[in-house]
């Protein structure tokens, strides 16, 4: 069963229900387009040149992309602080880390949500809170956002091969008219950009990075090169076409949320138990791909409106905070929930319009989030913890966990093995970025395990059953 959004959520008081403990994944604000498409989409330079013009590096974020991500701190200190309680006003690292992906503009984007977050302390009052932003493992070995550049690097491209051979092929046939424009723009037929694909058929990447940089160009008010009926069309296309080739098989659903599910029980378990040290709240700040990884694990649909955003898509900046809930008894009859006691609510924020349509001016406005109910949840957008923790198993079970799933595809890929594909011809992984994905990812953990032999000490973790990364 999956549910559509409830209406916006607006920020409850405290007395309404405790909230314990959050995780949050958050995708990056707006950015400049990808350096690669000056090769990939020449017609696209006059474009390319404006984002330039205000001061923003290729794929650096961009000035609104900065408040939309401002936006979202200032949201989680009105949510967390003022109304729930649950984290002190000024910022404390005993109780809330934050890290991100390997990537300038997650860094960025992080950087500016603590500054909506916290105000300076004493004698640094005119200004924001630096919060510390923590990297979550260099390129290959992040398992947690980016499994898919990790543990997951080859399996997906396997699976991504398979895919445009045969469903992409199809999608991008009935979308030819599309892909025609997109070739006029750029000036170049987009289906051999050998950046990407030495010569073979790969109109994935191309029209992702093309159909951002016009989503990116409309978002920054530039003068467009295109017509608005032609980028609704296009990011349809690269919509349809993101999730075909990253979310189209139940072993895609399960592999492409790395360790995430798993990292939210053990957030959450530590708080039930009371575990010394807990902090109340994690974020990691990444890419859009382990938000719709989420979604699609968890059973929901976004829904979005505004140019550009059909159903299912999101928007820079927004950002999924899984909340854990204690309720007692009167607070559950309220919400006419079966029972007191703890409950997993998805909220999820994207800058209002208030932010999206006005450039200048104050970057601390408050927008407010919704809730969207679990797929598996039937009750209410409330869903019980056992349920929630039961959800996450059974799925893991049935298809097997990154780990189970990715394993033995990144082990062949590593010993330079051809591999079956799906349709049953076979793939030979030369990727030279798998490649590194998993050798960095069979280093890392050997000079682990080698340090925990040395030292003898295990964090936290080991008491849940999970392993340290």
């Amino acid at each position: 069963l999956i549910l559509l959004p409830l209406l916006p959520l607006l920020l409850a008081p405290a007395a309404e229900a405790r909230v314990v403990s959050v995780y949050f994944a958050s995708r990056h604000g707006t950015r400049a387009p990808n350096p690669i498409l000056r090769e990939v989409c020449p017609g696209l330079k006059p474009t390319l040149d404006k984002f330039e013009d205000i001061g923003i590096a290729p794929a650096g974020v961009t000035g609104n992309g900065l408040r939309e991500m401002y936006s979202v701190g200032v949201f989680a200190r009105a949510r967390y602080i003022r109304e729930a309680g649950l984290l002190s006003p000024h910022w404390d690292p005993r109780e809330v880390k934050m890290v991100a992906a390997d990537e300038p503009r997650t860094l960025q984007s992080g950087a500016a949500f603590g500054q909506g977050m916290y105000p300076g302390p004493e004698h640094f009052e005119n200004y924001r809170e630096p919060v510390p932003i923590f990297l979550n493992g260099t390129k290959g070995k992040d398992n947690l956002g980016e499994v898919r550049k990790a543990l997951c690097a080859a399996k997906l491209a396997l699976d991504t091969t398979s895919w445009d051979k045969n469903q992409g092929r199809a999608l991008f046939h009935k979308n030819r008219e599309v892909l025609q424009e997109l070739n006029h723009l750029c000036g170049v037929d987009l289906s051999l950009s050998l950046d990407y694909s030495n010569g073979v058929e790969n109109w994935g990447d191309s029209v992702k990075d093309v159909t951002d940089a016009m989503m990116f160009a409309v978002r920054e008010s530039l003068p467009l090169q295109f017509n608005l009926s032609l980028y609704e069309k296009a990011r349809a296309l690269a919509l349809e076409q993101l999730y075909g080739r990253l979310l189209s098989t139940e072993d895609q659903k399960s592999y492409m949320v790395g360790m995430f599910p798993e990292a939210i029980l053990e957030h959450f378990q530590e708080t039930v138990e009371n575990f010394p040290g807990h902090r109340k709240m994690f974020g990691y700040h990444g890419h859009r791909e382990i938000l719709y990884a989420l979604a699609r694990f968890f059973g929901v649909e976004f829904e979005f409106t505004g140019l550009g955003f059909q159903k299912h898509g999101i928007p820079s900046a927004t950002t999924l905070f899984f909340e854990l809930h204690h309720m007692n008894e009167t607070e559950a009859k309220a919400k006419r929930l079966s029972q007191p006691g703890m409950y997993v609510r998805l909220v999820v924020f994207a800058p209002c319009d208030q932010v999206v349509k006005s450039n200048k001016g104050p970057a601390n406005i408050l927008c407010q989030a919704q809730a969207y109910r679990f797929g598996f949840s039937s009750e209410s957008d409330f869903a019980p913890y056992d349920e929630f923790r039961a959800h996450i198993t059974k799925k893991l079970q049935k298809t097997g966990s990154y780990e189970e799933i990715c394993g033995p595809v990144a082990a062949l890929a590593l010993e330079g093995e051809d591999i079956p594909a799906i349709d049953g011809d076979s793939v030979s992984l030369n990727y030279t970025y798998a490649f590194n994905a998993v050798l960095y990812m069979v280093l890392g953990a050997a000079a682990l395990s080698l340090l925990l032999l040395v030292t003898g000490r295990c964090s936290g973790c080991c008491r849940h059953g999970y392993r340290p990364v």
